[in-house]
């Protein structure tokens, strides 16, 4: 299954499947997968084996024990997907249910950079989730990765939150909920860099300690703005007195 022709092949089969969906159907809606290509033989044994997958996952009780397992499983399909996300420039990409369920696979099992690569395929060729999915691609992504940075602050890399945070003001598809959820998940991670900040390391921050408050301190402002539940005004109140101390220090210094 994954000897390197085999995965050399699948990633080709996967850009050709690309090239032979045709332009984007009416609506901004991915045009189906083709049927008559050399590329819809394999796609369909891959998605013959994705569904023995996902039975053996229904299976499985534990959410754990299915991330683990999911883990390994998505190993199989990444060939395919490689393939998918290399398509080239301005070339529409058909539905694809490997490549969304891989999506779903990755935020499951946290490789929030392959997710992002992934919510970017999605989100530019509308690609669709599965219907038992109530939200958009964007909504999930940004949705998961807020449980987690709120659960688990500074668990999730701020420049991968950055970076998923591209355009959410202008996310029509996302609530506003969800984004006071993830701009607070940022805020934290902000204030956990804040709080962990050591100004003799090389890859101290510029503007140093007062520079990581205070961009904590807009997300969190920003995430109440939106939603006065998301539970950020302790948060606001805490950073506004150490962005005042490290203002009066500096100060200080300054006399």
């Amino acid at each position: 299954m994954f000897s390197p022709a085999l995965r050399h092949r699948q990633k080709k089969l996967a850009q050709i499947a690309a090239i032979k969906s045709g332009k984007a159907a009416a609506g901004h809606t991915a045009p189906p997968m083709p049927d008559d290509s050399e590329a819809t033989s394999e796609y369909q044994q891959l998605l013959a084996h994705l569904h023995n997958d996902l039975r053996t996952l229904h299976g499985i009780q534990s959410n754990e024990a299915k991330a683990a397992k999911k883990a390994q499983m998505i190993k199989a399909y990444l060939p395919w997907v490689e393939g998918a996300l290399a398509i080239e420039e301005g070339q529409a990409a058909p539905q694809d249910e490997i490549v969304v369920t891989a999506l779903i696979w990755a935020i499951d099992i946290r490789e929030w950079e392959l997710a992002l690569d992934l919510l970017d395929h999605v989100h530019k060729h509308a690609l669709q989730l599965p219907e038992r999915f109530h939200r958009s691609p964007r909504g999930l992504v940004w949705s998961e990765m807020a449980d987690v940075g709120i659960k688990e602050p500074g668990s999730v890399p701020v420049d991968l939150m950055v970076r998923a945070q591209e355009g959410i003001d202008e996310a029509e598809d996302v609530k506003d909920e969800t984004k006071a959820r993830f701009y607070r998940a940022v805020g934290e991670a902000w204030a956990k860099l804040a709080e962990d900040f050591d100004p003799n390391t090389d890859t101290a921050t510029a503007g140093g300690k007062p520079a990581l408050v205070d961009t904590a301190l807009n997300y969190m402002t920003r995430a109440l703005s939106l939603d006065d539940k998301v539970g950020v005004k302790k948060p606001i109140e805490q950073l506004t007195r150490e962005a005042r101390k490290l203002a009066d220090a500096a100060g200080e210094k300054e006399n």
